[in-house]
């Protein structure tokens, strides 16, 4: 939003033979990002950032959505190129219970993408994941992309919640602190 809008668009022009993406979740931002573009006379993918239970960024499956998407897909300066889901919320260490939590907050997503082809527009990709679920997506044929989260990160709390995602973690960092 604000500035970083041009900042987007410049990046996209300074690397043309890259494909970039924005996520929105409501209409001002799209908007915005659509004026912007405009100005520019330039074109760009949107993904909608589908809220899939986390309540942090996104916005919940439903007709308010299904507008924001249409609306997407009606503008001529914005693509609309599908679904970003990131379930952060999922983190269970059981990989069955994970796995099943993972698949009830994609089914929501998945009937939306079907609504919204039924009304003749295309959801070309769905990207899903975070750090625990990405192998979960990764074996979802639903799936185009995953986000594997911060897994290049990965630490012991990981290594010890999920025994499931064989990573070592990124790096050991020993140190002291001390006050003067």
């Amino acid at each position: 939003v604000g500035p970083d809008i041009h900042r987007l668009t410049q990046l996209a022009r300074e690397f043309e033979t890259t494909e970039v993406i924005c996520i929105v979740d409501n209409r001002a931002t799209l908007r915005e990002i659509a004026g912007v573009l405009s100005e520019n006379q330039q074109r760009l993918g949107l993904m909608v950032d589908v809220d899939c239970g986390m309540n942090r960024t996104g916005i919940r499956p439903g007709d308010e959505l299904i507008e924001l998407y249409q609306e997407i897909d009606a503008n001529p300066w914005t693509l609309a190129a599908g679904f970003h889901v990131y379930d952060g919320h999922l983190h269970q260490p059981d990989i069955e219970t994970r796995r099943k939590a993972c698949q009830e907050a994609l089914a929501p997503v998945l009937n939306l993408k079907s609504k919204i082809e039924e009304k003749g527009l295309s959801v070309p990709s769905i990207v899903a994941g975070g750090s625990p679920t990405f192998a979960i997506h990764a074996a979802n044929t639903a799936v185009d992309e995953c986000s594997p989260g911060t897994t290049v990160l990965w630490d012991t709390g990981y290594l010890d919640h999920f025994p499931d995602l064989p990573f070592q973690p990124a790096a050991y960092v020993m140190t002291r602190v001390i006050s003067r």
